[in-house]
């Protein structure tokens, strides 16, 4: 496809995505272009563009850098290659520049002929990045910080021989967020301000572990759940169809619930399931509030934490700010996902055990779970019950009756 055996070192290729067909794939790389408007040789090296490989063919770029070091990376491609969505700060679209440094959402259908920008124009200190593509192209969800300082969940549907679009937000984060001011103030109204002030704890001492602490304070997520990351990166995956999104996030966007079903605190890393015919958002992992299965948080995470953490030793100022192994899970309940095309499978990697009795969890063993969305069952895939022994990177096919994973 591309080879650069002269100067390996800085022609990398990266992030490849495959078509359903297999007849045609993209991929990011800084090789010499031949795009007619492509920048000098010597300028070229600057930068990172998409490629686009068909079968019996040569890769050929799709992109091009509208100034040296502005890059095109993070590419997915439709089932039939024709269309093929990345981010980029280069300017494409004839008539809108886009800042440097600052990521934008394109769609080409042509070959790199015409781009398409999918999200909005946004403010310099924004972003929008790591898209993907239904299976059709119709759709392509990515994630942005336009309205907030945190990620959010987008998608845009693209209406078929036109550059119009519609695009919405999947997941609002609006008051969801660990307000550090609030959680300082219950910290003083909970402790006492002359306390805190003894032990050096200021507004700006709260971080990530003290809004963990927070939320399991209510379990209703009124302090926004760990509220310090939005979806993690790069985990956003569609169904065939655009029906289906999945995604992982640290802060709560669940607002389906059954009519028994309790609501589970954000405490850490959980898969949620939006539907954009309903239009409703479903929580799949639900660790419970010790974030570790059956376990209770102490069990789960004290054997492993420092001894400067554990009961008795953690300091008084660490156990105010959440930051002793007894307060907050210390789990992931989910870390890498897909979904089937048909959207009937969720597949995902995590350390919590959802199924066994206390004192069968291993830490930091990372299996493969199977969520079956009809029936909303639970299914473990793997089980090595061995530190050293991780499943992860789980790949669903159409149909979610077979997966790909990685073992090591």
């Amino acid at each position: 496809m591309v080879a650069s055996a002269a100067e390996a070192d800085d022609r990398d290729v990266f992030h490849s995505r495959l078509g359903g067909t297999g007849a045609a794939a993209c991929f990011e790389s800084a090789e010499v272009q031949k795009h007619p408007k492509a920048l000098p040789v010597d300028e070229q090296r600057k930068g990172y563009n998409i490629w686009l490989w068909r079968a019996g063919g040569n890769a050929t770029t799709l992109t091009y850098s509208s100034e040296a070091g502005r890059h095109s990376r993070s590419c997915d491609i439709s089932a039939d290659g024709r269309a093929v969505a990345f981010h980029s700060d280069s300017s494409l679209v004839a008539g809108v520049e886009t800042p440097r440094g600052v990521l934008r959402v394109f769609v080409t259908n042509d070959d790199g002929a015409s781009f398409m920008q999918v999200s909005p124009s946004h403010t310099e200190s924004a972003n929008s990045y790591a898209p993907v593509l239904s299976s059709d192209g119709s759709f392509v969800a990515f994630l942005s910080n336009m309205e907030h300082q945190y990620q959010e969940p987008w998608l845009a549907r693209l209406v078929p021989g036109e550059s119009r679009h519609d695009v919405a937000k999947v997941a609002d984060f609006s008051g969801k967020l660990c307000d550090k001011a609030a959680v300082f103030k219950e910290l003083q109204r909970r402790h006492g301000a002359q306390n805190l002030t003894d032990n050096l704890i200021r507004e700006t001492s709260i971080s990530s572990p003290s809004c963990q602490l927070a939320a399991s304070w209510d379990g209703l997520n009124t302090w926004g759940g760990a509220g310090v990351w939005g979806v993690l990166s790069g985990q956003l995956r569609l169904s065939d169809d655009g029906r289906f999104l999945v995604y992982i996030s640290a802060i709560s966007s669940a607002d389906a619930f059954g009519t028994h079903e309790g609501r589970s605190p954000v405490l850490s890393y959980n898969a949620f399931l939006y539907d954009r015919i309903l239009g409703m958002t479903w929580q799949v992992t639900k660790a419970g509030p010790a974030g570790s299965g059956l376990q209770t948080i102490e069990e789960a995470c004290c054997p492993y934490a420092p001894s400067s953490r554990q009961r008795g030793t953690c300091s008084l100022r660490d156990e105010m700010l959440g930051n002793c192994c007894f307060q907050k899970p210390c789990r992931r309940p989910a870390y890498v996902l897909d979904i089937s095309g048909d959207g009937k499978v969720v597949a995902f990697a995590s350390d919590v055990n959802y199924l066994e009795p206390r004192g069968s969890v291993v830490d930091n063993d990372y299996e493969v779970w199977l969520y079956h969305v009809p029936t909303s069952a639970l299914y473990r895939l793997t089980n090595t019950s061995d530190a050293d022994l991780d499943d992860f990177n789980p790949a669903l096919n159409a149909k979610g009756d077979r997966v790909v994973l990685i073992g090591c």
